[in-house]
């Protein structure tokens, strides 16, 4: 009887930066020699049991591999080389983020200053939404360093152009900065590209965000310890990646809306939350 061999799923498109690329020796995830073990015993978890009819015994007497065999460790070793490659970019993600962060912290102090020296350039005015916006202005919209104090009690920091957040800025739910905060990058007034997000629950994600959620690849530290380095799309995680939990287990292989496909356990119950407005 001939074993049907499953086709593992397809690979997201690849996000290439050079910038990226300069940490693929760095992988940080002291378990990732094992991926390849863990995600050859999901695969193919009968590839040690051949039957006799699709076997030919070899010259010594010991059955060859089957053309079966052979596919899914194949298969098997392609899978771990992704997720190898997937923790390499979340990594290296990581780390762009933890400087982008530091960016827009001096943003946040910068825009205090700001306020603080109240230039003729400085006003205060309340926006349509309920929201106070203090910092500069020019032509009648926020251009440069300022504040924005939200109707719900959250402060927003960064660099206004034409009214607009850009470059990199600050988002916090209470003004003293405590609880779910975001320091990173901004795009048309939303957490677009790189950053570090945290969450209410106590997770803490830095890496790629886009629209406000976590999105390409990243590292999330959940509140319990367990870590995910891989890839994310909408706040979920999607594509190739490894979760190493506080014990020290590890599932790796290819992830679908928080869901591992193709090796381990259910991962725990805990999901990325959006940072930032």
């Amino acid at each position: 009887m001939t074993t049907t061999a499953k086709s593992a799923p397809p690979a997201p498109p690849r996000r290439r930066r050079n910038d990226l690329a300069i940490a693929q020796a760095v992988v940080g995830l002291a378990a990732i020699t094992s991926i390849a073990a863990i995600v050859v015993s999901a695969v193919a978890p009968g590839a040690s049991q051949r039957s006799v009819s699709s076997s030919v015994p070899a010259a010594d007497g010991q059955p060859e591999q089957t053309a079966t065999d052979a596919l899914n460790a194949s298969r098997a070793v392609d899978i771990a080389v992704e997720v190898e490659a997937a923790v390499a970019q979340a990594t290296a993600a990581a780390d762009r983020a933890d400087r982008a962060a530091e960016d827009a912290r001096a943003v946040l102090q910068r825009a205090r200053q700001v306020l603080r020296e109240r230039t003729e350039s400085v006003v205060r005015q309340r926006t349509p939404s309920g929201d106070v916006f203090e910092g500069e202005v020019e032509n009648g919209q926020p251009q440069g360093y300022g504040l924005i104090r939200r109707a719900d009690g959250g402060l927003g920091a960064s660099f206004f152009i034409a009214g607009e957040s850009q470059g990199v800025g600050a988002y916090c739910a209470k003004d003293t900065c405590q609880g779910p905060t975001y320091f990173g990058d901004y795009r048309h007034g939303a957490p677009t590209g790189f950053g570090v997000g945290a969450a209410a629950d106590g997770g803490v994600y830095r890496g790629e965000f886009k629209a406000g959620a976590p999105d390409g690849y990243g590292v999330y530290r959940f509140r319990d310890g367990a870590i995910y380095r891989g890839g994310f799309l909408a706040g979920d995680r999607q594509g190739f990646g490894a979760l190493t939990k506080p014990q020290g287990a590890v599932q790796a292989g290819f992830w679908a809306k928080n869901q591992l496909t193709i090796a381990g356990e259910a991962p725990p119950p805990e999901t990325p939350q959006k940072a930032g407005p």
